[in-house]
């Protein structure tokens, strides 16, 4: 069986499981598509930390394209997507659902010759001809795949073994993130539950009289009001001469109604010690909790003469802060056990700014020193203090709700931590601003790997010059800055004389040394305000400020002199062509082929003056 290049990541045909027929399977997809719906992902559109995860897996493995595809019980459903747009597809045609069956990584260098997806559509030509071709599983704590990261390109490609594991962390980040916007939904949506609840309840106090009850020293009920009617479900006429007892307290409890009544009564206090909350039963057999305010009446010799009791119900607050406190341990756990570092700023004067609580990781980020109680600004690093206070003062205000940014924070007093910083004001009841809830990212290693793409596509490997790509943008940039400044600006071509002689004589090793000399020798050479760059092969060229064309001229005929003895090995020269213009409508390539033609006149005048 014909198998894709890069074996330790290939999952073969056998392996892929059958069509779900068996109720196991049919219980174990229902399970994962009921993980996918608990992501509410296709709710609102994604995200730009998606987008950028997307983008920075296409940029890894080199690629044009990518995509996160989620899938439900029939389609493929991209979710963002890099380069090609693609659409819905059903999950039949699509090349990823051996990923998300199989919750393997599946990888082929160019698919064509992969038997396992030569015959789909997007293979072979019917919807699109894709050739390299990886897609990792997004799978979830539970083990359910609920869909997949695809990077693919119509060339054949080969990715290393530190591409795809890179990849592979991305997914995991993927992950993170939905479950990041997961449990923050259900925290809100618990919130404003509990909220909700604590509303009603309130309304419900507000109004609504409290019971009024009144009982004879037998325990016969002698006064029954319009709320007491309500509460328990009786009329006076049906309530008035029945026994408390009995018709208010619970089976299990009236024995325990009868002892506090008659130790109220053998007392001398008017006062009567009750329970914060009593169980009592309604006119339906349903119970309910009542906070009861009791006390006697007594005649002048002491004698009692009746009970009389204020009741409220409390049955609806006492189940609203059940509910609060589920919501707060709910949110405590998510904001404990959150992956992302995650703390709790007081924005209120004369503390705004102080640190109340973090998580583990939020620590973890700060392993030498205790945060709490400190201000969040000197965990910032100074050159972004500036702006952090801008935003968290205008957050503080109430001016806005939330801000994101990505800041560098000193994390041990020198080095420094990229973190992504999501802050969302809570505000109390009245609106008025009391914490900041900040969330934090470590970024670092993505901004690390972004800003080592950007040197690899700039600068030459062989000299560490920037190449041709950095030194047209110099270029284009220093023609732009021309409509203010109108000093002018040169370009020099030089190029090496002699050099295939060392490579014939000496070898290439030798080669790239006189490259490196000559390299050295230009960067050292030049203006301050000169950059040099090596345009590939022995072509070297410099892009530089100048007064003059003479002013360019000079530089390159000096530059062009000195090689040869920049260089330790003899029979190496250089010849250099110029232009130079304060135009700045003219274009970059046209300078540089001037100087390009320049040089050529150069090596040949120098050629003809060299005896036979």
């Amino acid at each position: 069986m014909q198998q894709s290049s890069s074996t330790e990541y290939v999952v073969p045909r056998s392996l892929v499981p059958p069509a779900r027929t068996s109720s196991s399977s049919e219980r174990a997809e229902a399970m994962r598509l009921s993980a996918l719906a608990s992501f509410g992902l296709f709710n609102g559109p994604a995200d730009d930390a998606l987008q950028a995860i997307c983008a920075l897996a296409a940029r890894l493995c080199g690629s044009p394209n990518a995509v996160i595809n989620l899938f439900d019980s029939t389609w493929q459903r991209p979710l963002v997507c890099v380069g090609m747009q693609v659409a819905p597809v059903l999950r039949e045609d699509a090349m990823c659902e051996i990923a998300v069956v199989t919750g393997e990584t599946i990888y082929a260098s160019d698919a064509a010759k992969d038997t396992r997806l030569d015959r789909n559509p997007f293979v072979d030509g019917r919807l699109a001809e894709v050739h390299m071709y990886l897609s990792l599983p997004l799978t979830t704590a539970d083990g359910h795949t609920i869909g997949a990261l695809c990077v693919y390109d119509d060339q054949p490609r080969e990715l290393d073994h530190e591409q795809i594991e890179s990849a592979q962390i991305l997914t995991r980040q993927v992950m993170a993130i939905f479950e990041l916007r997961k449990a923050a939904r259900e925290i809100a949506e618990l919130a404003e539950r509990a909220k909700a609840a604590e509303a009603e309840t309130r309304e419900v106090m507000d109004h609504a009289a409290d019971a009024f009850v009144s009982v004879d020293p037998t325990g016969r009920i002698t006064t029954w009001n319009d709320a007491a009617a309500t509460m328990f479900g009786y009329s006076a006429a049906e309530a008035t001469g029945r026994d408390a007892a009995e018709l208010l307290s619970p089976p299990d409890r009236r024995s325990i109604f009868r002892a506090r009544m008659a130790e109220a009564a053998a007392g001398v206090s008017n006062r009567v010690d009750t329970p914060e909350e009593m169980r009592a039963v309604r006119s339906d057999g349903t119970e309910c909790l009542l906070s009861p305010c009791i006390w006697t009446t007594r005649t002048p010799t002491g004698a009692l003469k009746g009970f009389h009791a204020f009741l409220r119900d409390v049955t609806q607050a006492a189940n609203s802060e059940r509910a609060r406190q589920e919501a707060e341990r709910l949110f405590q756990v998510a904001f404990d056990y959150a992956p992302l570092g995650m703390m709790v700023v007081d924005v209120r004067k004369p503390k705004r700014g102080e640190i109340v609580r973090v998580n583990e990781a939020m620590q973890a980020l700060f392993p030498r020193i205790h945060i709490v109680g400190t201000h969040f600004s000197l965990l910032v690093a100074e050159d972004s203090m500036a702006d952090s206070l801008v935003k968290f003062e205008a957050l503080s205000d109430g001016k806005i709700d939330c801000y994101e940014a990505t800041r560098r924070l000193t994390t041990d007093g020198e080095a420094h931590t990229w973190v992504h910083s999501t802050a969302a004001l809570v505000r109390d009841a009245d609106g008025v601003p009391q914490h900041a809830l900040v969330q934090l990212r470590d970024v670092t290693r993505e901004r690390s790997h972004e800003e080592w793409l950007t040197r690899q596509a700039t600068s030459d490997s062989l000299t560490g010059l920037p190449n041709r790509l950095a030194l047209m943008e110099r270029l284009d940039t220093a023609l732009d800055e021309l409509r203010n400044d109108r000093r002018g600006v040169g370009v020099l071509f030089i190029d090496v004389d002699g050099f295939k002689q060392v490579n014939d004589i000496h070898g290439h090793a030798a080669g790239d040394q006189v490259l490196r000399e000559i390299a050295n020798y230009l960067a050292a050479s030049v203006p301050d305000a000169a950059l040099v760059g090596r345009l590939g092969g022995d072509e070297f060229a410099i892009v530089t400020p100048a007064d003059s064309a003479d002013e360019v001229e000079a530089l390159g005929l000096r530059l062009s002199d000195g090689i040869g003895s920049a260089v330790e090995l003899p029979g190496v020269g250089g010849s250099a062509g110029w232009a130079w213009t304060r135009d700045p409508a003219t274009a970059a390539g046209e300078l540089l082929s001037t100087a390009d033609r320049r040089m050529y006149m150069h090596k040949r005048s120098r050629q003809a003056r060299r005896p036979l």
